[in-house]
């Protein structure tokens, strides 16, 4: 997420004097600031400490992030051990190369004793992860400092080593509208857009037109349906369908009955989609008729979407469920892969992915002149941003089906026979597709590391492109740059 910020190398120095110290006070904060940089995440630390004129000594230490100032003291002193007698020690060298990187020339930290002065010297190469952290290092060491001599008691996770300039970052990146909004369940953001545009086309499906009040009310009597085959509060219900109307109007009734959904890839072989309807411990499912042969033996109960919406739901009322339902409980469950080879499902709540639903609308500036293409799996937290991003702003969602996503050429017809205005998509595809592709106003990038020579031959159109980056704890994205040619993505 912080590679590649500068275009050349810069080594960075700063010297911090401080008279009537000892070196071994000095080497134990170097040591904090060290292990604070890598999020208290490593185990050791490896170190080449340099004392005199004496040969380099190698240096393993074991640091937790519950240990105290005089707790990194003690181990230090006890690593140094009998050969170094630090009392008369007039210069110290210690050089510092993160575990975090198989490249060790990419960054570097010194360290340097001389006549109870302290000097520390830093380099990074463009890649460095650290980076934006050793550019700030000297007024971290000072703050570390302070700390360390004033609070030597004090764990070192609760040190706050960032800089005035910093934290002045940090609270401009806070800021925003949606920080300061009341927490809001998902769906009455699509009934308020109902309410707002209720003609305006909501979603184009091949040559069919569904417009905002036929998808509120339509996901209405699915939700009195379900409610009244027992799906209530707090439940979890598995959605199984094609990128298609059914798919949405299936979201939106899951949660106006008050529960959560979990959207299956139609890809996932029926073992997987098991585990995952096991797991996540679904009521039922909602699906179409042309996967029966995979949900076929399920021990849950079926409803096929196809038999409901033409005759079973006619009958139920077609006004807002009015359900009285906490914000922070859960909206759906995206399973991910998971590091253990099992899949790991992701609950995000309604006051989550609303907030990203309020914040996209100012970072994306997305009307209701829109039209959004809808092209990653409803398995894909991805999909959630795309649908969403068209449903709060009264936009047009077109959905893009398996077989066109197989081929950047049909991809490309598609965009321009329907004259989507906005995409998102991964590198990988936008890489084979060719531009200019002149109704597009917005394209939005994830999922991948990208290229900025990818992204040049594009921008020549006018074309507004913003990168993005966050894993689904995160709620589809944690932050975003946009691209120009002037600058290299950052993220």
């Amino acid at each position: 997420m912080l590679k590649r910020v500068v275009e050349s190398d810069i080594r960075c120095e700063g010297r911090i004097i401080m008279n009537k110290r000892s070196v071994l006070d000095d080497l134990s904060i170097i040591v904090i600031q060290l292990f604070s940089y890598s999020s208290f995440l490593l185990e050791k630390l490896d170190f080449e400490l340099k004392l005199d004129n004496r040969k380099p000594t190698r240096l393993e230490l074991y640091p937790d992030s519950e240990m105290s100032a005089l707790d990194f003291r003690n181990q230090v002193e006890k690593v140094l051990g009998d050969e170094a007698e630090l009392t008369g020690v007039r210069n110290a060298e210690l050089t510092w190369y993160p575990e975090l990187s198989k490249q060790k020339e990419q960054y570097r930290i010194s360290f340097s004793y001389r006549k109870s002065k302290c000097s520390l010297s830093f380099f990074s190469s463009p890649e460095s992860y650290f980076y934006p952290l050793l550019i700030n290092a000297a007024g971290h060491f000072e703050n570390i400092s302070s700390i360390y001599f004033n609070q030597p008691g004090l764990p070192v996770s609760l040190y706050s080593f960032i800089t005035e300039n910093e934290n002045e970052q940090i609270d401009q990146f806070s800021y925003g509208p949606a920080h300061d909004s009341e927490p809001q369940l998902l769906h009455s953001i699509f009934e308020r857009t109902a309410h707002l545009f209720p003609k305006l086309p909501c979603i184009q499906y091949h040559n069919d037109t569904f417009n905002y009040s036929k998808v509120n009310e339509t996901a209405n009597q699915l939700a009195h349906f379900l409610g009244a085959r027992g799906v209530v509060k707090g439940d979890v219900v598995g959605i199984l369908m094609h990128r298609s109307p059914e798919l949405y109007i299936s979201m939106l009734a899951v949660l106006k009955a008050g529960a959560a959904y979990v959207p299956l890839d139609i890809s996932f072989p029926a073992e997987r989609l098991k585990f995952i309807l096991e797991d996540s411990g679904a009521k039922c499912l909602l699906s179409q008729f042309s996967f029966n042969a995979l949900y076929f033996g399920f021990s849950i109960e079926v409803f096929c979407i196809d038999n409901i919406l033409k005759e079973e739901i006619s009958d139920f009322p077609k006004g807002n469920t009015g359900l009285v339902i906490s914000p922070v409980s859960p909206a759906y469950i995206i399973y991910t892969s998971g590091s253990t080879g099992f899949p790991k499902g992701v609950e995000i709540s309604h006051t989550a992915i609303s907030n990203l639903v309020e914040s996209e609308k100012i970072l994306y500036h997305i009307s209701e002149k829109e039209k959004v293409a809808q092209t990653f799996s409803p398995a894909f937290d991805a999909s959630v941003e795309e649908i969403w991003m068209s449903f709060s702003s009264g936009s047009c969602l077109y959905p893009v089906s398996e077989t066109i996503m197989h081929s950047a050429e049909e991809l490309a017809f598609f965009i321009i026979q329907r004259q989507i205005t906005v995409l998102s998509t991964v590198p990988t595809m936008l890489s084979v597709m060719r531009p200019p592709l002149t109704s597009l106003r917005l394209l939005i990038l994830g999922g991948e590391e990208c290229p900025d020579e990818l992204l040049n031959k594009w921008t020549t159109y006018g074309l507004r492109i913003i990168n993005t980056y966050g894993p689904t704890e995160a709620t589809v994205i944690a932050t975003s740059d946009e691209h120009t040619p002037s600058k290299k993505i950052t993220i």
